[in-house]
C-alpha cells in the first residue's frame, strides 16, 4: 500500500472527525450584541468576585506590577514588546501594561485586573465558537465554557491578573486550531486570535503537531490565513526568545538560568492535581488524598483510562480522535511545565499531603484540556446507550463538576491583597512630597521576608507640575555591590548585583572588572530588576585568579560615581 493511498484515506477522517467545518454562527443583530456583551459583563463580574477577599479591584498581582508596569513606564514601546520573560514573549501582558500606564496611577490596579478578566472572557468566548463543530449540544458547550471562568484548580495566581490569562488564551489557541469558521472574517479573528497567543506564551510549540494535521488539510484561504498566522507568531516567538528558553526572570535577572530537571514522581502529580482537581475539585480532592494516598491515584489512573478506552472502543469517529489527542496533550504539558520550571515551581506541582495550590497557573491548560476531552465524550453518545439515558449521564457529569468548581475553590493561601494598591500610592505620593526622590517605592505585595514593591515616578505619583519646579541638590549617584560577597569564590556563571540611587534617574549601571595586572575592563551593563542592578558574568571567559569588580551608576544629569572595589576569585 503506497504512502499516497494511505494518505488519501486519512485526509478525508482528518477533515470529517479532526478539523470538521463548524456551522456558521447567526447573524449579528443589536439585541444579539446586547445579549453577548451582557454576558461578557458577568463573566468578568463572576471572576472578581471570586476572588473578592484578595481585594482585586485595589491591588496588583506581583508581575503586573514589578515586571510589566514598571517596563512600560521606564522603557519604549518596541523594548517593551520585544523583552521575554521567564524565557519567552509575553506580548499581551506588555500590551496591556503599555495601555494602563497611560491612565492615573490609582486606576492601575483595577485596570490591570479587570483586563486580565477580559482576556479570560474573551477566551472563553472563542473555545464557545471553536467547539462547536465538535461539541453539538449547548449545554455541554456552556458547561466547559463556564469551567474556563470557574475552573477549581484556579488558585489566587491565576484570577484576575494580565501576568496569568495567557495561560487560558493558550488553552483557547487549541480550539482555535481545531475551528473551521464557516465565514473569512471569523478566519480573520481566530487568525489574530493565533498569532497573540503564539507571541504571548512559549507553550504554544507543544500545539505543533495540532498545527502540522491543520496544515496538511488546507483546503481554502480561510484556513490557509489561520495556518499562516499560527506559524507567523511562533517563528517571531523563537526568534525573540531562542536563547533565553531556560531564563526565569528577564535577561539579566538575578534569578538568571533553570535547566529543566525530570523527575517520576509528576506522573502522580498528574493524576493528583489534573485528573483529581478536574473531578474533585481543590479540597475534596486534597482530602481524599490525604485520607486515601495511592488508592485514589489508582482510581484516578483507572478512570482516565476507562476514558480514553471508552472514547476509541465505543466512541464514534470523532472520540475516537479528538479524546485520545486532548488527553495526550494534556499530560503533555504537565509534564513538559513540571519538567521545564522544576527548580522554581515544579515541586509545586506536587501534593506531599494536603493541598497546595503553588504554581496553579501551570495547571490551568491541561486541566482545560482535560474537562475538553471528558466534554466531547459525554456529547457523544454511543450507540450502545439510549438517548433518554445518556441525556440522564450527561446531566449529572455537567452538574457535578460544576459543583466541584462552585463549591471547592480555595484562596486561602494567597498572600494579594495583603498591601492594597491605594495604601502604597498614598505612602508613595507622602515620600515625593517630602523629599526630592525621583521616585518613590509602592508596595505591592507583602510575603513574611520580603516586600515586593515597584518604583512610580514622582511626577506620575504627585504630577508633573509639583516635580518641575524641584531644584534639588544634584550629587553623584551612589552605587554598592551586594553580591558577590567581598573574597567570593566563583566559577561559571556569576550573578553580580549592584544598587544604585539618585535624585536623578538613574541611566546606566556598568560593572568594570580588575585583573592581576591592574588593568580595568567593562563586563558589561547591568539590567533594572526586582533585585536591583544585575548582571551574568560568565567567568569562563577569564583565567582563573583574583579580581576586583566594581559598579559604575551614571545619571541623567551627566554625573557618575564607582562603589567600592570586591575582591572575588575566579575557579574554574
Amino acid at each position: 500500500m503506497s504512502v499516497r493511498s494511505i494518505w488519501e484515506s486519512v485526509r478525508p477522517w482528518l477533515d470529517r472527525e479532526v478539523f470538521p467545518e463548524s456551522p456558521p454562527a447567526p447573524r449579528s443583530s443589536p439585541k444579539r450584541v446586547l445579549i453577548v456583551a451582557a454576558i461578557a459583563v458577568a463573566a468578568v463580574v463572576i471572576q472578581l468576585a471570586r476572588l473578592w477577599s484578595a481585594k482585586s479591584l485595589n491591588s496588583l498581582w506581583a508581575e503586573d506590577g514589578y515586571i510589566y508596569l514598571t517596563d512600560a513606564m521606564r522603557w519604549s514601546f518596541l523594548h517593551t514588546v520585544t523583552t521575554p520573560y521567564n524565557g519567552y514573549l509575553q506580548t499581551l501582558p506588555r500590551l496591556v501594561a503599555a495601555v494602563v500606564v497611560r491612565l492615573p496611577v490609582g486606576w492601575f490596579a483595577a485596570a490591570m485586573a479587570i483586563s486580565g478578566a477580559l482576556v479570560v472572557t474573551a477566551s472563553a468566548g472563542m473555545v464557545w465558537c471553536a467547539s462547536a463543530g465538535h461539541i453539538a449540544h449547548t449545554s455541554v458547550r456552556g458547561a466547559l465554557v463556564a469551567m474556563v471562568l470557574l475552573l477549581p484548580i484556579a488558585g489566587a495566581e491565576s484570577l484576575d491578573n494580565a501576568t496569568n490569562s495567557i495561560w487560558y488564551l493558550l488553552f483557547a489557541s487549541f480550539w482555535v486550531l481545531l475551528w473551521r469558521p464557516a465565514r473569512f472574517r471569523a478566519a480573520m479573528v481566530a487568525a489574530l486570535f493565533l498569532f497573540v497567543a503564539a507571541l504571548s506564551n512559549g507553550g504554544i510549540l507543544l500545539f505543533l503537531p495540532v498545527w502540522g494535521l491543520r496544515l496538511l488539510v488546507v483546503r481554502n484561504r480561510r484556513d490557509a490565513v489561520m495556518v499562516a498566522a499560527f506559524a507567523a507568531g511562533v517563528a517571531l516567538q523563537l526568534a525573540f526568545s531562542w536563547k533565553y528558553v531556560h531564563l526565569i526572570g528577564e535577561p539579566g535577572s538575578a534569578l538568571a538560568s533553570a535547566p529543566g530537571q525530570w523527575h517520576w514522581a509528576l506522573v502522580p502529580a498528574y493524576l493528583q492535581r489534573i485528573v483529581g482537581g478536574v473531578v474533585t475539585g481543590q479540597w475534596l480532592g486534597s482530602y481524599l488524598w490525604v485520607h486515601l494516598g495511592t488508592v485514589f491515584e489508582v482510581v484516578l489512573a483507572m478512570g482516565l483510562v476507562a476514558l480514553v478506552v471508552g472514547a476509541i472502543a465505543k466512541g464514534t469517529g470523532r472520540t475516537r480522535a479528538v479524546v485520545p489527542l486532548m488527553v495526550a496533550l494534556s499530560m503533555a504539558v504537565f509534564l513538559f511545565s513540571g519538567y521545564d520550571r522544576w527548580s522554581s515551581a515544579g515541586r509545586g506541582f506536587i501534593w506531599p499531603r494536603g493541598m497546595s495550590t503553588l504554581g496553579s497557573h501551570y495547571l490551568v491548560v491541561p486541566a482545560l484540556l482535560l474537562l475538553s476531552a471528558l466534554a466531547v465524550q459525554v456529547d457523544a453518545r454511543p450507540v450502545a446507550v439510549s438517548p433518554a439515558a445518556w441525556s440522564r449521564l450527561r446531566t449529572v457529569a455537567i452538574g457535578f463538576v460544576l459543583v466541584a468548581a462552585l463549591l471547592t475553590f480555595n484562596v486561602s493561601d494567597q498572600v494579594r491583597g495583603s498591601d492594597t494598591w491605594s495604601q502604597g500610592v498614598a505612602t508613595g505620593r507622602r515620600s515625593c512630597l517630602h523629599s526630592d526622590l525621583y521616585s518613590a517605592p509602592v508596595a505591592i505585595e507583602r510575603y513574611a521576608y520580603l516586600t515586593i514593591s515597584m518604583q512610580v515616578p514622582c511626577s506620575r505619583l504627585i504630577g508633573a507640575k509639583l516635580t518641575a519646579g524641584r531644584r534639588p541638590p544634584p550629587p553623584d549617584p551612589h552605587t554598592t555591590m551586594v553580591t558577590p560577597k567581598s573574597g567570593a569564590s566563583l566559577s561559571r556563571d556569576a550573578s553580580i548585583v549592584a544598587t544604585a540611587s539618585d535624585n536623578f534617574p538613574i541611566t546606566d549601571v556598568e560593572i568594570r572588572l580588575s585583573g592581576p595586572t591592574g588593568t580595568n575592563r567593562l563586563l558589561g551593563t547591568a539590567h533594572s530588576s526586582l533585585y536591583g542592578y544585575v548582571l551574568i558574568w560568565d567567568t569562563k571567559k577569564v583565567p582563573n585568579g583574583a579580581y576586583t569588580l566594581q559598579s559604575v551608576a551614571y545619571d541623567s544629569a551627566g554625573d557618575s560615581s564607582r562603589s567600592e572595589g570586591v575582591p572575588v576569585v575566579v575557579k574554574n
